[in-house]
Protein backbone atom coordinates (compact mmCIF):
# COMPACT_ATOMS: atom_id res chain seq x y z
CA UNK A 1 0.00 0.00 0.00
CA UNK A 2 1.33 3.42 -1.00
CA UNK A 3 0.19 7.03 -0.60
CA UNK A 4 -1.90 8.04 -3.60
CA UNK A 5 -1.04 11.16 -5.56
CA UNK A 6 -2.23 12.81 -8.73
CA UNK A 7 0.61 14.53 -10.59
CA UNK A 8 -0.09 16.47 -13.75
CA UNK A 9 2.42 16.28 -16.59
CA UNK A 10 2.83 20.06 -16.37
CA UNK A 11 3.82 19.72 -12.72
CA UNK A 12 6.34 16.99 -13.56
CA UNK A 13 7.88 19.23 -16.21
CA UNK A 14 8.06 22.06 -13.68
CA UNK A 15 9.70 19.68 -11.21
CA UNK A 16 12.41 18.89 -13.76
CA UNK A 17 13.00 22.57 -14.46
CA UNK A 18 13.42 23.15 -10.72
CA UNK A 19 15.91 20.29 -10.46
CA UNK A 20 18.15 22.23 -12.83
CA UNK A 21 17.59 25.63 -11.22
CA UNK A 22 18.42 24.40 -7.71
CA UNK A 23 21.82 23.22 -8.91
CA UNK A 24 22.23 25.96 -11.49
CA UNK A 25 23.47 23.30 -13.83
CA UNK A 26 21.74 20.74 -16.08
CA UNK A 27 22.50 17.58 -14.12
CA UNK A 28 20.06 14.87 -13.16
CA UNK A 29 20.77 14.08 -9.53
CA UNK A 30 21.01 16.85 -6.98
CA UNK A 31 24.50 17.45 -5.62
CA UNK A 32 24.19 16.35 -2.00
CA UNK A 33 26.95 18.77 -0.96
CA UNK A 34 24.70 21.75 -1.64
CA UNK A 35 23.49 23.45 1.52
CA UNK A 36 20.17 21.98 2.65
CA UNK A 37 18.18 25.14 2.22
CA UNK A 38 14.42 25.05 2.64
CA UNK A 39 13.71 24.81 -1.08
CA UNK A 40 16.08 21.90 -1.47
CA UNK A 41 14.56 20.04 1.48
CA UNK A 42 11.08 20.54 0.02
CA UNK A 43 12.24 19.35 -3.38
CA UNK A 44 13.79 16.22 -1.85
CA UNK A 45 10.68 15.46 0.18
CA UNK A 46 8.49 15.64 -2.92
CA UNK A 47 10.99 13.48 -4.80
CA UNK A 48 10.88 10.86 -2.03
CA UNK A 49 7.09 10.93 -2.01
CA UNK A 50 6.75 10.54 -5.78
CA UNK A 51 9.19 7.61 -5.76
CA UNK A 52 7.02 5.81 -3.20
CA UNK A 53 3.48 6.63 -4.26
CA UNK A 54 0.72 5.21 -6.40
CA UNK A 55 0.65 7.75 -9.22
CA UNK A 56 -2.38 8.96 -11.12
CA UNK A 57 -1.42 11.26 -13.96
CA UNK A 58 -2.70 12.87 -17.14
CA UNK A 59 0.39 11.64 -19.04
CA UNK A 60 -0.86 9.87 -22.17
CA UNK A 61 -0.64 6.11 -22.48
CA UNK A 62 1.47 6.34 -25.64
CA UNK A 63 4.15 8.19 -23.64
CA UNK A 64 3.96 5.57 -20.91
CA UNK A 65 4.46 2.89 -23.54
CA UNK A 66 7.46 4.77 -24.92
CA UNK A 67 9.03 4.90 -21.45
CA UNK A 68 8.50 1.15 -21.05
CA UNK A 69 10.20 0.43 -24.37
CA UNK A 70 13.10 2.79 -23.71
CA UNK A 71 14.39 0.67 -20.83
CA UNK A 72 15.01 1.61 -17.22
CA UNK A 73 18.56 2.92 -17.78
CA UNK A 74 17.75 5.47 -20.44
CA UNK A 75 15.68 8.06 -18.60
CA UNK A 76 17.06 11.57 -18.37
CA UNK A 77 14.41 13.41 -16.33
CA UNK A 78 12.65 12.94 -13.03
CA UNK A 79 9.37 12.59 -14.91
CA UNK A 80 10.64 9.49 -16.72
CA UNK A 81 12.25 8.15 -13.54
CA UNK A 82 9.07 8.45 -11.45
CA UNK A 83 7.02 6.84 -14.21
CA UNK A 84 9.51 3.99 -14.54
CA UNK A 85 9.40 3.30 -10.82
CA UNK A 86 5.60 3.39 -10.80
CA UNK A 87 5.42 1.06 -13.81
CA UNK A 88 7.85 -1.33 -12.15
CA UNK A 89 5.71 -1.36 -9.00
CA UNK A 90 2.47 -1.69 -10.98
CA UNK A 91 1.21 1.52 -9.37
CA UNK A 92 0.55 3.97 -12.19
CA UNK A 93 -2.75 5.07 -13.74
CA UNK A 94 -2.33 7.14 -16.91
CA UNK A 95 -4.66 9.45 -18.84
CA UNK A 96 -6.52 10.46 -15.69
CA UNK A 97 -8.65 13.57 -16.04
CA UNK A 98 -9.31 15.78 -13.01
CA UNK A 99 -12.81 17.31 -13.09
CA UNK A 100 -12.94 18.00 -9.36
CA UNK A 101 -10.55 17.43 -6.50
CA UNK A 102 -12.66 15.10 -4.40
CA UNK A 103 -10.89 11.75 -4.29
CA UNK A 104 -10.58 10.74 -0.65
CA UNK A 105 -7.06 10.68 0.82
CA UNK A 106 -5.51 11.81 -2.49
CA UNK A 107 -2.99 14.61 -2.73
CA UNK A 108 -2.85 16.62 -5.95
CA UNK A 109 0.15 18.21 -7.65
CA UNK A 110 -1.10 20.42 -10.46
CA UNK A 111 -0.35 23.28 -12.83
CA UNK A 112 -2.78 25.57 -11.01
CA UNK A 113 -1.42 28.87 -9.67
CA UNK A 114 -0.53 28.55 -5.99
CA UNK A 115 -3.25 30.94 -4.81
CA UNK A 116 -5.93 28.94 -6.66
CA UNK A 117 -4.66 25.66 -5.25
CA UNK A 118 -4.72 27.04 -1.69
CA UNK A 119 -8.31 28.20 -2.10
CA UNK A 120 -9.34 24.84 -3.56
CA UNK A 121 -7.59 22.99 -0.73
CA UNK A 122 -9.63 24.87 1.85
CA UNK A 123 -12.84 24.36 -0.12
CA UNK A 124 -12.44 20.62 -0.72
CA UNK A 125 -10.41 19.54 2.32
CA UNK A 126 -7.86 17.86 0.06
CA UNK A 127 -4.18 18.64 -0.31
CA UNK A 128 -3.69 20.52 -3.62
CA UNK A 129 -0.26 21.84 -4.57
CA UNK A 130 0.08 24.28 -7.46
CA UNK A 131 2.87 26.11 -9.27
CA UNK A 132 5.30 27.52 -8.52
CA UNK A 133 5.63 25.40 -5.40
CA UNK A 134 8.91 23.50 -5.41
CA UNK A 135 10.74 26.56 -4.14
CA UNK A 136 8.42 26.94 -1.13
CA UNK A 137 8.14 24.85 2.02
CA UNK A 138 6.46 21.46 1.56
CA UNK A 139 5.04 20.88 5.05
CA UNK A 140 8.57 20.77 6.45
CA UNK A 141 7.53 21.08 10.10
CA UNK A 142 4.38 18.93 10.00
CA UNK A 143 6.11 15.71 11.11
CA UNK A 144 7.89 15.99 14.42
CA UNK A 145 8.89 13.96 17.47
CA UNK A 146 7.46 14.54 20.92
CA UNK A 147 7.21 18.15 22.13
CA UNK A 148 5.32 19.72 25.01
CA UNK A 149 1.80 21.02 24.49
CA UNK A 150 -0.97 22.65 26.52
CA UNK A 151 -4.42 21.41 27.49
CA UNK A 152 -5.76 23.47 24.57
CA UNK A 153 -3.34 21.64 22.22
CA UNK A 154 -1.96 24.90 20.85
CA UNK A 155 0.96 23.03 19.30
CA UNK A 156 -1.39 21.06 17.05
CA UNK A 157 -1.57 24.25 14.96
CA UNK A 158 1.98 23.49 13.78
CA UNK A 159 0.69 20.51 11.83
CA UNK A 160 -2.55 22.06 10.60
CA UNK A 161 -3.26 21.09 6.98
CA UNK A 162 -6.17 20.75 4.56
CA UNK A 163 -8.37 17.78 5.44
CA UNK A 164 -12.01 16.75 5.38
CA UNK A 165 -12.04 14.16 8.17
CA UNK A 166 -10.73 13.49 11.64
CA UNK A 167 -10.81 10.42 13.85
CA UNK A 168 -10.27 10.86 17.58
CA UNK A 169 -9.36 7.83 19.67
CA UNK A 170 -9.44 8.64 23.38
CA UNK A 171 -10.90 6.27 25.95
CA UNK A 172 -11.58 9.03 28.45
CA UNK A 173 -12.67 11.93 26.26
CA UNK A 174 -16.15 11.88 27.80
CA UNK A 175 -14.89 11.85 31.38
CA UNK A 176 -17.88 12.75 33.58
CA UNK A 177 -15.66 14.61 36.07
CA UNK A 178 -14.25 17.06 33.55
CA UNK A 179 -16.05 19.18 30.97
CA UNK A 180 -12.93 21.11 29.92
CA UNK A 181 -12.08 18.35 27.43
CA UNK A 182 -15.19 19.03 25.34
CA UNK A 183 -14.64 22.80 25.52
CA UNK A 184 -11.03 22.42 24.36
CA UNK A 185 -12.02 19.91 21.67
CA UNK A 186 -14.55 22.34 20.21
CA UNK A 187 -11.90 25.08 20.16
CA UNK A 188 -9.44 22.74 18.43
CA UNK A 189 -11.95 21.72 15.75
CA UNK A 190 -12.79 25.33 14.99
CA UNK A 191 -9.09 26.04 14.45
CA UNK A 192 -8.41 22.90 12.42
CA UNK A 193 -11.43 22.62 10.09
CA UNK A 194 -10.79 24.43 6.77
CA UNK A 195 -12.63 27.75 6.89
CA UNK A 196 -14.31 27.49 3.48
CA UNK A 197 -14.92 23.71 3.43
CA UNK A 198 -17.95 23.19 1.17
CA UNK A 199 -19.22 20.02 2.87
CA UNK A 200 -19.67 18.75 6.43
CA UNK A 201 -16.41 18.01 8.20
CA UNK A 202 -16.49 14.31 9.13
CA UNK A 203 -15.59 13.53 12.74
CA UNK A 204 -15.45 10.02 14.19
CA UNK A 205 -14.96 9.79 17.96
CA UNK A 206 -14.05 6.48 19.58
CA UNK A 207 -14.22 6.27 23.37
CA UNK A 208 -14.72 3.67 26.09
CA UNK A 209 -18.40 3.55 27.01
CA UNK A 210 -19.08 5.34 30.32
CA UNK A 211 -22.28 3.28 30.65
CA UNK A 212 -24.26 6.45 31.19
CA UNK A 213 -26.62 7.41 28.36
CA UNK A 214 -27.34 10.85 29.78
CA UNK A 215 -23.64 11.71 29.98
CA UNK A 216 -22.97 10.30 26.51
CA UNK A 217 -25.78 12.21 24.83
CA UNK A 218 -25.13 15.44 26.71
CA UNK A 219 -21.48 15.67 25.69
CA UNK A 220 -22.33 14.64 22.14
CA UNK A 221 -24.92 17.43 21.99
CA UNK A 222 -22.37 19.98 23.25
CA UNK A 223 -20.16 19.24 20.24
CA UNK A 224 -23.02 19.40 17.74
CA UNK A 225 -24.49 22.61 19.16
CA UNK A 226 -21.14 24.41 18.86
CA UNK A 227 -21.32 24.37 15.05
CA UNK A 228 -23.71 25.63 12.42
CA UNK A 229 -26.11 23.02 10.98
CA UNK A 230 -24.52 20.73 8.38
CA UNK A 231 -21.01 21.99 9.16
CA UNK A 232 -20.06 18.92 11.20
CA UNK A 233 -20.96 15.25 10.76
CA UNK A 234 -20.24 13.48 14.06
CA UNK A 235 -20.31 9.73 14.58
CA UNK A 236 -19.66 8.61 18.15
CA UNK A 237 -18.61 5.02 18.84
CA UNK A 238 -18.54 3.86 22.45
CA UNK A 239 -17.75 0.16 22.81
CA UNK A 240 -17.81 -1.40 26.25
CA UNK A 241 -14.15 -2.31 25.78
CA UNK A 242 -11.61 -0.39 23.72
CA UNK A 243 -8.28 -2.07 22.98
CA UNK A 244 -6.31 1.12 22.52
CA UNK A 245 -4.77 2.97 25.43
CA UNK A 246 -2.97 5.67 23.44
CA UNK A 247 -4.73 8.80 22.20
CA UNK A 248 -4.70 9.70 18.52
CA UNK A 249 -6.07 12.43 16.26
CA UNK A 250 -6.08 11.03 12.72
CA UNK A 251 -6.76 13.03 9.55
CA UNK A 252 -6.68 12.15 5.85
CA UNK A 253 -2.90 12.71 5.88
CA UNK A 254 -1.62 12.41 9.43
CA UNK A 255 -1.57 10.68 12.79
CA UNK A 256 -1.13 13.03 15.74
CA UNK A 257 -0.29 11.29 19.00
CA UNK A 258 -1.01 13.00 22.33
CA UNK A 259 -0.26 11.63 25.79
CA UNK A 260 -3.15 13.16 27.77
CA UNK A 261 -5.10 15.50 25.51
CA UNK A 262 -7.41 18.37 26.30
CA UNK A 263 -7.28 18.50 30.10
CA UNK A 264 -3.62 19.08 31.06
CA UNK A 265 -0.17 19.86 29.71
CA UNK A 266 1.13 16.87 27.82
CA UNK A 267 3.29 15.78 24.87
CA UNK A 268 2.39 15.75 21.19
CA UNK A 269 4.03 14.18 18.14
CA UNK A 270 2.97 14.22 14.51
CA UNK A 271 3.34 11.88 11.55
CA UNK A 272 2.34 13.77 8.39
CA UNK A 273 3.04 10.86 6.08
CA UNK A 274 3.45 12.88 2.86
CA UNK A 275 6.48 14.84 4.05
CA UNK A 276 9.51 13.21 5.66
CA UNK A 277 13.26 13.58 5.24
CA UNK A 278 13.78 10.11 3.76
CA UNK A 279 11.97 7.33 1.92
CA UNK A 280 11.99 4.96 4.89
CA UNK A 281 10.06 7.46 7.00
CA UNK A 282 7.52 8.01 4.22
CA UNK A 283 6.91 4.25 3.96
CA UNK A 284 6.72 3.69 7.71
CA UNK A 285 4.67 6.86 8.21
CA UNK A 286 2.06 5.79 5.68
CA UNK A 287 1.99 2.24 7.09
CA UNK A 288 1.41 3.63 10.60
CA UNK A 289 -1.46 5.80 9.31
CA UNK A 290 -3.01 2.91 7.35
CA UNK A 291 -2.78 0.54 10.32
CA UNK A 292 -4.63 3.04 12.50
CA UNK A 293 -7.33 3.51 9.85
CA UNK A 294 -7.74 -0.27 9.57
CA UNK A 295 -7.91 -0.63 13.37
CA UNK A 296 -10.66 1.99 13.65
CA UNK A 297 -12.63 0.54 10.74
CA UNK A 298 -12.50 -2.95 12.25
CA UNK A 299 -13.42 -1.61 15.69
CA UNK A 300 -16.49 0.35 14.61
CA UNK A 301 -17.80 -2.53 12.49
CA UNK A 302 -17.94 -4.67 15.62
CA UNK A 303 -19.81 -2.13 17.78
CA UNK A 304 -23.56 -2.73 18.23
CA UNK A 305 -25.92 0.25 18.28
CA UNK A 306 -26.91 -0.69 21.80
CA UNK A 307 -25.72 -3.07 24.48
CA UNK A 308 -28.88 -3.76 26.45
CA UNK A 309 -30.12 -0.28 27.38
CA UNK A 310 -26.72 1.37 26.91
CA UNK A 311 -26.15 3.47 23.77
CA UNK A 312 -22.98 2.48 21.88
CA UNK A 313 -23.38 4.46 18.64
CA UNK A 314 -24.72 8.00 18.30
CA UNK A 315 -24.79 9.98 15.05
CA UNK A 316 -26.17 13.34 14.00
CA UNK A 317 -26.66 12.08 10.43
CA UNK A 318 -26.33 8.98 8.26
CA UNK A 319 -23.54 10.36 6.08
CA UNK A 320 -21.04 7.73 5.00
CA UNK A 321 -17.64 8.82 6.33
CA UNK A 322 -15.08 8.48 3.61
CA UNK A 323 -11.69 8.48 5.33
CA UNK A 324 -11.79 4.68 5.28
CA UNK A 325 -12.04 4.65 1.47
CA UNK A 326 -8.90 3.45 -0.32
Amino acid sequence: MYPTVFISEAFLDHFDETAISINNQPQFFIDESIERIEAKRSFERMRNLFKNATIHTDVRNNKITKYIKSGSKNYSTYKEWFIHLAIKGNRIFAEQCIDKFDEVNFSYFTSLPSIDSEQLSSKTGTLIIGQPCVNSAFFLEHSFASIETTAELNEIDICKHPCSSMIIIDKYLFDEKDNSKIKNLISLLKRFIPVTLDKPFQLDVIIKNPENNSLLNNKFKQIIDAFEPKKLSVHLYAPMKLNESDRYFITNYSVITIGHPLDRNSNISSNFYLSHDNETEIKSGFKFWKNKIDFVQKTIKEIPKKMGQIDCIIKNDELSHTIYTM
